[in-house]
């Protein structure tokens, strides 16, 4: 009885183990970048989130419910967010983080993610914060991939929801400089906390102010007294270049309310959408072949060997892109036992197919026929519907060629669950898949 209980709980652990490949352990970076080549500096990071932004977008909409608040922030803070050099150590959690599947094609999201390299690996960090719901994101971004990642939320402190109760929403972000400054910021703003106004970005500010600024307040033109540092420009004088189309925000006509006056002037052209051709896919089907060996406790010792084929329907930017269907059938020799017979095999099973790592796999549920000549004493070795639940790992080759899987298989009749312990079959095998 208590043998029986126990064979119930492998089998079950099988079942479940395709839960536990929610959470992936990752050993390398680089193999799938979402940006490349690698970031240098924390102006190639800037770049990237600038070159990258609709996709970064698309990225966010995979995460989850807060995709849009999350991208509204990084719109307006991380221009001006402090960029920090880290390191992450083996063991490092990420509640998500982007790639792309060798560094083409959509944005992919993998989550609960766990850093199990043997050497800590270099990134940029910043903050983002959200003031009326009281939330701050930490995030992430590898120097050698920029697969930007969430590393962490966390509570503000000090934040509470009565805290910007008497502070009126339309106060502009200027009040954020000089509370005092009538002009910029009414009377009924200046006494509002700073983390209750709206944020601001470069773009709202003039784009020529000149270096001196940030040494000689007096040599300032005076539209550029009290811009924040981070937008000053690097020309040591008042002579600056000419405000191009390059400094000003992208698509800068579509969106004039986030325009600067001296970009609407220039009717800067709006970016083309660039589409990746359209490549007919591939037949999402794969030959599949097994070869394992059958023990049952009644006692009966099967070889088997088992060809199929394996459909995967979904498309590869699907959320059920992990799933296919395997049809095989095969023959099952008895080769020791007092019980049983040479077995027919029809198979058929759904595969999720996870990765953890550089490790691939799948975890299958299945239905079978186990099909005899129907000349046998036992009821356990007649013909028979079976219940199956396997799960295997990729052992050689590329998972997008030949490769060769190891596997453990369970499998009971229909009608013969309860004796598991007894006349259950338990297996180990190779799977080629072509």
């Amino acid at each position: 009885m208590r043998l029986n209980a126990l064979l119930h709980a492998a089998m079950l652990l099988i079942l479940s183990a395709g839960a536990g490949q929610a959470a992936s352990t990752i050993t390398t970076l680089g193999r799938h970048p979402f940006h490349q080549p690698p970031l240098q500096s924390a102006d190639d990071l800037k770049a990237m989130m600038r070159e990258h932004q609709d996709e970064i977008k698309e990225g966010l909409d995979k995460t989850g419910s807060k995709s849009a608040q999350l991208y509204n922030l990084l719109e307006k803070q991380f221009p001006l967010a402090e960029i920090k050099e880290m390191q992450y150590k083996p063991g490092a959690t990420f509640l998500w983080m982007f790639f792309k599947r060798n560094g083409k094609g959509n944005v992919k999201v993998v989550r609960d993610l766990t850093w199990g390299g043997k050497e800590p690996f270099d990134g940029y960090e910043f903050l983002l914060t959200d003031k009326e719901k009281c939330q701050s994101y930490t995030v992430t971004v590898p120097k050698i991939c920029g697969n930007v990642a969430l590393l962490k939320t966390e509570q503000l402190k000090d934040c509470s929801s009565g805290v910007c109760a008497d502070c009126p929403k339309e106060c502009p972000a200027e009040c954020r400089l000089d509370p005092h400054d009538s002009e910029k910021c009414p009377v009924e703003c200046k006494n509002c906390r700073v983390e209750c106004l709206p944020e601001f970005t470069c773009y709202d500010f003039p784009l020529d102010c000149p270096a001196v600024c940030l040494d000689d307040l007096e040599k300032c033109p005076a539209e550029c007294k009290g811009v924040p540092e981070a937008c000053i420009t690097a020309c040591p004088d008042s002579d600056c270049p000419p405000v191009t189309c390059a400094d000003c925000p992208p698509d800068c006509a579509l969106h004039p309310d986030y325009c600067p006056d001296e970009c609407k002037l220039l009717d800067c052209p709006v970016s083309p959408v660039v589409k990746e051709p359209v490549k007919e896919p591939s037949l999402p089907v794969h030959f599949v072949a097994d070869l394992g060996y059958f023990k049952q406790t009644d006692p009966a010792d099967y070889v088997f060997g088992r060809i199929g084929v394996e459909y995967s329907p979904f498309a590869s930017d699907s959320d059920f892109e992990n799933i296919s269907f395997l049809g095989m059938i095969g023959v099952a020799p008895q080769v020791k036992g007092d019980d049983g017979d040479d077995v027919l095999l029809l198979d058929m099973f759904a595969n999720y197919n996870w990765t953890a790592g550089d490790m691939k796999g799948w975890i299958g549920l299945g239905v079978g026929g186990w099909i005899t000549s129907g000349d046998v004493d036992d009821d356990s070795g007649d013909t028979d519907i079976d219940i199956m639940a396997n799960v295997g790992a990729r052992v050689y080759g590329d998972p997008s060629a030949f490769n060769v899987s190891a596997f453990l298989e369970i499998r009971s009749a229909v009608d013969e669950f309860d004796g598991l312990a007894e006349y259950g079959r338990f297996g180990v095998g190779l799977r080629c898949r072509f």
